[in-house]
């Protein structure tokens, strides 16, 4: 296989390693793309209980199988498949060129259409809404409002099989290795989201609870890379307030608690060394804004 790979047969075993212990990678487009197809199932369920005035619950399922994903494969994976597999015709194989003293040249790893990839997850929703508020919770003389929404979601799977024969990588609730490369982006497994709207005459104050469940090392993450991140919670705070009809002003504060991001470090995250689609990377921060109406009502 070494030999197929472009390792010298006189250097099978004298092969001195580079004193870089790396090869360039190509990536971009690929004009050989096929389209993708995809096998979805999705079931869902709304119950409004007459027992419970305002209360709705819904339940949505998923199940996503595509063929010919499309998809760019860390060069990584593409090294370790052409090894796993032995097989010196597939893709993952003939992306790889040596130098002539047999050390790592180069690795394309453009687009590719992947063997396979399935999600599948569950998404629940429910919403309340009070009937009846205590006075004290009203402003003088205004009657009140107050309901809740909270939404909570897992992801079973999100596997990617990168060619036939090639290792599964399930990237649920997993950040690291092939989950944090190419288009692999971090995906926990759960999350969460309370959210309370309370409303009196013309003021809306609206707190916020977001979760995200903790996530481990991907099995092919780097040996010094940190362990499992915790689940991790953010505060948020908004109101509002209708001037008039036409008239009103809002403003809020995101990351209340000015909590911090997790370090995950470049390799296993991203930019500013975590996952910035993820977790918030400006801290406490504020907005403030109006909206105003024109014409005939």
């Amino acid at each position: 296989m070494c030999v197929q790979q472009g390792v010298p047969q006189a250097f099978i075993d004298t092969l001195t390693p580079g004193a870089s212990q790396g090869g360039q990678v190509e990536v971009g487009g690929n004009q050989n793309l096929r389209e993708e197809e995809a096998d979805t199932f999705t079931a869902g369920l709304v119950y409004t209980p007459s027992a419970i005035p305002n209360l709705s619950l819904s339940a949505d399922y998923y199940r996503i199988k595509l063929d010919d994903a499309i998809a760019e494969v860390n060069f990584q994976a593409l090294i370790n498949s052409c090894f796993d597999t032995l097989d010196s015709g597939s893709v993952a194989c003939q992306s790889i060129t040596r130098l002539s003293d047999g050390n790592l040249d180069t690795v394309r790893a453009p687009l590719l259409n992947v063997a396979e990839r399935k999600v599948d997850g569950l998404d629940l929703q429910v919403n309340y809404g009070l009937d009846q508020v205590p006075s004290f919770m009203s402003l003088p003389g205004q009657g009140a409002e107050l309901d809740f929404t909270f939404v909570s979601s897992w992801q079973f799977e999100n596997t990617t099989l990168p060619f036939a024969g090639g290792v599964p990588r399930d990237c649920a609730g997993f950040y690291s290795g092939t989950c944090s490369s190419g288009t692999n982006r971090i995906t926990p497994a759960h999350r969460m989201l309370l959210r309370t709207n309370w409303r009196s005459g013309g003021l809306r104050i609206t707190p916020e609870v977001r979760y995200i469940g903790r996530m481990k090392l991907a099995p092919d993450s780097r040996p010094n890379e940190n362990n499992t991140v915790s689940s991790w919670i953010y505060v948020d705070l908004t109101a509002g307030y209708d001037v008039n009809d036409r008239v009103k002003v809002y403003g809020g504060v995101n990351n209340l608690l000015d909590k911090n991001p997790p370090l995950l470090g470049n390799t296993a995250g991203g930019d500013s060394n975590t996952e910035p689609q993820l977790y918030d990377v400006l801290g406490r921060s504020y907005f403030i804004g109006a909206s105003v109406g024109f014409g005939d009502r």
